[in-house]
């Protein structure tokens, strides 16, 4: 196996996305009738990357345009442009209001038909047109001389920050706490030094968790996560193969001062890595809400990075 196949690199690619959405959007007629008079914002990130020789496109953008017909005026917002949609993970959701005019059977033909069919194909044809345009300026050599991997030419802001909480009241931790372990496994098309360095490289950490990131693989670092949903410390590193981490979430029904106790372990195959989520020391009760958490803000966003094996 080629070392070079598992070679990373991206490239910042969010003023491009401006650009092309302007350009295919303000100005376009729709029947002779609608017309997108405005782009108001698109606002987020976009990255384009190479794993194993394949082109991966990472973004999840925030789209505003207004529109008008006839009399009317109106504004839909797209809150979330996002891969996943393409991925089959998630679906485009329209909000279409009227800032002029009067709401008629015109208004919701509009807002029900005209702006999902118009917008969705132009949606979705981006990632093609970027890998098109962009995809020779992350292309990796297929050499078999290693090269290490470097640092992404333009580090993408993260302006979504999102938490991983249960939305209860705060429990304060009384006495002797009963616990148990959550497990998760999964196979990714990806090399254990890569993965590793995803996991623990704050420069690279946003590319799946979309927040701003705080941890080093040394033992006694700080850990903050999610925008702060998830916080402790670095207790074991064995680089390329574990991180252990103490592990606790803000808010919500985990006991406050508690702290379990996260291990990522990869296992180096063939063709992939096995990563293996073990949490040890989850409050008897609590297994239900935080494994599907595990699952949302660490499986699926690997999962969508590297790819998954069968």
């Amino acid at each position: 196996m080629s070392s070079a196949n598992w070679h990373w690199k991206q490239l910042d690619c969010s003023k491009f996305a401006k650009e092309y959405f302007k350009e295919k959007l303000v100005g376009l007629k729709v029947n002779d009738e609608l017309t997108i008079e405005e782009l108001k914002e698109c606002d987020g990130d976009v990255t384009l990357g190479q794993r194993k020789s394949k082109l991966v496109t990472i973004y999840d953008l925030k789209i505003v345009v207004e529109w008008s017909v006839g009399e009317q005026r109106g504004r839909t917002h797209v809150p979330e442009v996002s891969h996943e949609a393409i991925d089959g993970l998630d679906e485009y959701v329209f909000e279409t209001t009227l800032i002029k005019g009067q709401a008629d059977g015109q208004f919701d033909h509009i807002r029900k038909e005209v702006i999902p069919q118009t917008l969705k194909p132009i949606f979705d044809q981006f990632p093609v047109d970027l890998r098109e345009k962009y995809g020779a300026h992350v292309q990796i050599s297929q050499s078999n001389t290693p090269t290490p991997s470097p640092a992404p030419e333009a580090a993408p802001a993260v302006k979504k920050t999102e938490k991983v909480e249960v939305p209860q009241q705060k429990v304060s931790q009384k006495g002797s706490l009963n616990t148990s372990t959550v497990r998760l496994e999964e196979r990714y098309q990806i090399s254990a030094d890569e993965f590793f360095d995803v996991l623990t490289n704050k420069q690279r950490v946003p590319m799946w968790t979309r927040a701003p990131a705080e941890i080093e693989p040394k033992v006694g670092a700080n850990v903050v996560l999610f925008g702060g949903g998830v916080k402790g410390k670095v207790t074991d590193v064995v680089p390329g193969k574990k991180i252990t981490m103490d592990w606790s979430l803000t808010g919500g029904k985990w006991p406050e001062g508690h702290n379990a106790s996260l291990t990522i372990s990869l296992n180096q195959g063939d063709d992939s890595t096995t990563a293996e989520f073990i949490l040890n020391g989850v409050p008897i009760g609590l297994e239900e809400d935080v494994q599907p958490s595990l699952e949302q803000y660490y499986i699926k966003p690997l999962k969508l990075l590297f790819g998954t094996v069968l």
